[in-house]
């Protein structure tokens, strides 16, 4: 007879497990849909769907991951420069606005 102890877990394990599968599966379809947009769009057309698709999914790891700490960087970076409260600075590139606080 199993202990109550693993039979308590059981229900918490299940939940893990459906989850981890979940995880797997979405990750999967996304993939697939990042495959097929390279096969029918150029590549820079391909490029900029597939990082669209990345900002819905989650913004803060569209580009490259880290959001927090390269936002501190770049706004470490820019005090140092001599950037100071009240200033204002205008951000023309392609990135995300990681250090638009």
């Amino acid at each position: 007879m199993p202990e109550l102890a693993s039979m308590t877990d059981r229900p918490a394990e299940k939940k893990k497990e459906k989850k981890a599968f979940l995880d797997r599966l979405s990750r999967w379809f996304f993939k697939r849909r990042v495959n097929k947009l390279y096969a029918e769009n150029d590549y820079l057309d391909a490029y900029r769907l597939h990082t669209d698709m990345r900002a819905e999914r989650d913004p803060k790891t569209a580009i490259g991951g880290m959001w927090e700490e390269v936002g501190q960087l770049q706004i470490n970076f820019l005090r140092g420069e001599g950037l100071l409260e009240g200033h204002r600075i205008l951000d023309i590139g392609c990135g995300s606005l990681r250090g638009g606080r």
